[in-house]
This record gives structure tokens, C-alpha cells and sequence, in this order.
């Protein structure tokens, strides 16, 4: 984990993957992040207030979890490369795991990187948003005003007719179809059509799969 990504992550309540061990026993516990140094991050166990002291380089990846956040609490998950021991008099161990075995196909990172990214940016979408993306997916490239028209009757418009403009600005989940500017898109802005931005389309098209708020619009589009 970069520097950057681990100082979000002050004054979060996360979950570890693999769990701590207690006496020896895996316990899938909450632990809150005290501080984060330039090479390390601390973490307190909620129950025994024990703490650890994890090596950026022991952190493999961080995941938002929504199901446990709340408008004043951040909470995550925390993929590490070491293992978290609590003995019994609560004292607490940092330990490197093994190298994972080849068991299976290699796993190209860029693939790993680009499937994170598109979660990240995914998720930050609102509503709205996310079933634009979904309509675009299903039914292929399409303007903002198409997009409006079709969401609109279905309840998944927010009102807004420039919709994917404002996604494109925000994410790289979509992009313009047309690239070049003409005239009228320099003094009017672009009013064309836009597409699934296709490195994230593999892992976009799961995301929406597995959004809950979208099972309705998804029947109906397909």
C-alpha cells in the first residue's frame, strides 16, 4: 500500500484479512487504525485495546465496507501480508506469511489494478449514475439525452439531461465516442455519444451485476 491510500485510513474500524489469531484461534475481530507513519500503520483490537504495528509493505490492498459504515464511522477491510497474533497476556505478534503457491493461472497485476480502480470509481457514482453506466453496458453507446429518456420512466434519473458528461468528468468509466472537438462542441460543450470505457468493461459489467439497487432496472433492460 502507497502512502497516500494508508492516510485515509486514520481513524477508520476495520476488519482483517487473514483474521487475527487469539490463544492460537482465528477471530474475525474489528480493529481501529490509531495512526499512520510513513512506513507503518497502527491498529488498536477494540476488545483487548491491544495494538499492532503493520509495515505499508505488510499491506496488500484496503476495501470500503459499506454494509458497517455509517455517516460518522468509515470502516474497511485490510488485506495483509503478515500474520496478526494476541497472546493470552494480550501481547501482540507481526509475523510475514509464506509466498502463496502457484495453484493456479498467474494472475496478470495489471488486471488486479485495473478491476480495483474500476470498484473505486464505480462506487463513488451515485445512483443515478451507476444506471447510467448499466444502460450503457446493456444496450450500448447512447448521449446523455437518450440516456435521460430511458431511465427517466424507470425511476433511476436524477434529473439531470447531461448526466454522462458529468460521469465522464468524474471517473474513467465511460469516455466520448467521438474524440476530435469540432465548433460547435468548443462553444457548446460535447453533446455526443459516449461508451463503456473498454478496460474496465469485464469488471464494470460484475459490479453491476451485484448491485442491488439496480436488480430492477436490469430486468427491465434485458
Amino acid at each position: 500500500m502507497n502512502k497516500e491510500q494508508a492516510r485515509k485510513l486514520a481513524g477508520q474500524i476495520v476488519r482483517l484479512q487473514p483474521v487475527a489469531r487469539r490463544s492460537g484461534r482465528p477471530v474475525d475481530d474489528e480493529w481501529f487504525v490509531v495512526a499512520v507513519a510513513e512506513e507503518s500503520v497502527t491498529i488498536q483490537h477494540v476488545e483487548t485495546k491491544s495494538v499492532a504495528v503493520v509495515g505499508l509493505d505488510g499491506i496488500f490492498s484496503y476495501f470500503t465496507d459499506p454494509s458497517r459504515t455509517t455517516p460518522t464511522q468509515k470502516c474497511g477491510f485490510l488485506q495483509l501480508l503478515v500474520q496478526v497474533d494476541i497472546a493470552a497476556d494480550d501481547a501482540v505478534s507481526v509475523t510475514p506469511l509464506p509466498p502463496p503457491r502457484a495453484t493456479g493461472p498467474t494472475v496478470n497485476p495489471l488486471d488486479a489494478e485495473t478491476a480495483r480502480l474500476a470498484t473505486q470509481q464505480y462506487r463513488s457514482l451515485w445512483t443515478a449514475a451507476r444506471a447510467a453506466v448499466a444502460y450503457l453496458l446493456i444496450t450500448g453507446d447512447a448521449t446523455s439525452p437518450q440516456v435521460f429518456q430511458a431511465l427517466g420512466p424507470a425511476g433511476y434519473s436524477d434529473g439531470d439531461s447531461n448526466i454522462l458528461a458529468r460521469i465522464a468528468s468524474a471517473t474513467q468509466v465511460i469516455q466520448r465516442v467521438e474524440v476530435s472537438d469540432t465548433k460547435q462542441t468548443l462553444l457548446l460543450g460535447y453533446r455526443g455519444r459516449y461508451t463503456i470505457n473498454t478496460r474496465f468493461r469485464t469488471a464494470l459489467e460484475h459490479l453491476v451485476a451485484e448491485d442491488e439497487e439496480l436488480r430492477r432496472l436490469m430486468s427491465a433492460l434485458r
